[in-house]
Parts: structure tokens; sequence; C-alpha cells
């Protein structure tokens, strides 16, 4: 329970640092400026976390 409300707690900061676009949210990528499509360090890592923190049990870890 307290893995999961760290987690919870996380998600809802990283929630505030997306950008709204006329193409849907977007995450800064590990150069503030710059938004990065990329799993490691762009908007799809950002949106499986998302889906994890949603529903763990139905989305699996691909870095396992």
């Amino acid at each position: 329970d307290r893995w999961l409300q760290r987690a919870q707690d996380f998600g809802r900061l990283a929630f505030s640092y997306h950008t709204p676009g006329q193409d849907g949210d977007t995450w800064a990528s590990d150069v503030k400026e710059i938004d990065s499509p990329d799993f490691m360090c762009g908007g799809a890592g950002v949106g499986m976390f998302f889906l994890r923190l949603l529903a763990p049990e139905k989305v699996p870890l691909h870095l396992t």
C-alpha cells in the first residue's frame, strides 16, 4: 500500500509537467525545450507509467 500511494503521489506530480498541444499532451524530454516520443526518456515512457498506475494488473512491465 505504501508504494502504491507513493506512485500515485508521483503520478500527480508528473502530470503537472505536461504541456497541452493541438495534437495532445506532451512531456519534455531530458532537455526541457525538446518533446520526445521515446520510451526511455520521452512521452511513451510517461504514458506507460500512467497506464501502469491506472491498471497495473493489465499493463505488463516491458523492461523486466
